[in-house]
């Protein structure tokens, strides 16, 4: 069996890939995790079912220790800061948590001398700047300070493969949601919260802005699809960015009508009309590159999605 370490399987995405994973018999499963145990891998008893160690990976003796005792064949690597305003607050953690993080991984696999496939997972932030559909192409220029981190773990990561031939893929999806994100700040968890719990819906912007999203299971197939690739000897396309979505947008307005049409409750919605310059006001995915050079198709639509979702947010409010 194939070695692959997930740091952050406690994640939101994490949980998702442990839980396709752990039942991949090619693969061999390690996570690391720090903090907080409310999430899908302990909640789901994940952590029973591969190698779960404690990293801090700001700490570059420890990543090392960590590789060297492992040695594994793939890393995919979710350790950055996924929440883009909190990094408006928080500019050097935000930065750290991508660069930094990145740079310790894979400063680690050159100094043990490790054949490690490195996957990088970056966003669809770091086209900001750009008129969608957005496609790998393009140059990239984000200003705000999340784009800017998630950018320079794609350069780090490229450059280490230009140097060093360490293999590596950046991946840049849309937004994830589907069940067991608990972070109920984020637009999806907020609403559907909001939705089954009738409570009023405060919005910080207004109902037009426009997001390309990524059901979360379909992300988890992503990570596997990829990993079946890169331990395919033929396979050559490293160095590479790839996008994944549903290739499809929807402005706040439009998802709210789609959880009308699920719940039985109206919450009143009220709009601030806060200041938000820095956020893109649609963001939309070309994914052409990925299904040419990977075969990959997105099997599940945002309706369905939406739907899965509010169930599970039903079932798991109800019991909480």
């Amino acid at each position: 069996m194939k070695k692959v370490l997930i740091i952050g399987g406690n994640s939101f995405l994490g949980g998702a890939i442990v839980n396709r994973f752990v039942n991949n018999k090619k693969f061999d499963l390690f996570t690391t995790y720090r903090k907080n145990k409310n999430s899908r891998l302990f909640i789901d008893n994940l952590d029973k079912q591969c190698k779960t160690l404690q990293l801090d990976v700001t700490r570059l003796n420890d990543v090392k220790k960590l590789l060297r005792d492992i040695r594994p064949d793939i890393i995919i690597d979710l350790t950055s800061l996924v929440d883009v305003n909190k990094s408006i607050n928080f500019p050097k953690e935000s930065f750290e948590s991508s660069a930094i993080t990145t740079l310790n991984i894979l400063e680690a696999i050159r100094v043990e001398n490790l054949n490690s496939v490195y996957i990088n997972h970056s966003s669809d932030k770091v086209y900001v700047n750009n008129e969608p559909p957005f496609n790998e192409e393009m140059k990239l220029f984000p200003n705000d300070i999340y784009g800017v981190g998630k950018l320079s773990q794609e350069l780090i990561s490229n450059s280490y493969n230009f140097h060093y031939g360490i293999k590596n893929i950046n991946i840049r999806s849309a937004n994830y949601y589907g069940p067991y994100d608990f972070d109920f700040n984020r637009l999806i968890p907020y609403l559907l919260k909001s939705f089954i719990e009738d409570e009023e819906i405060s919005l910080r912007t207004n109902l037009e802005f426009k997001r390309d999203f990524l059901f979360i299971d379909e992300a988890s197939k992503v990570n596997e699809l990829i990993c079946n690739l890169v331990l395919d000897k033929a396979f050559s396309n490293f160095g590479e960015s790839y996008n994944f979505s549903q290739e499809k947008n929807y402005s706040i307005q439009e998802i709210i009508n789609l959880i009308s049409g699920i719940s039985k409750n109206n919450p009143e919605i009220k709009i601030n009309n806060i200041e938000t310059n820095f956020e893109a006001k649609k963001l939309l995915l070309d994914c052409s590159k990925s299904k040419k050079d990977l075969g990959w198709q997105n099997s599940i639509t945002f309706e369905e999605g939406i739907e899965e979702t509010y169930k599970f947010y039903y079932s798991f409010l109800s019991k909480n």
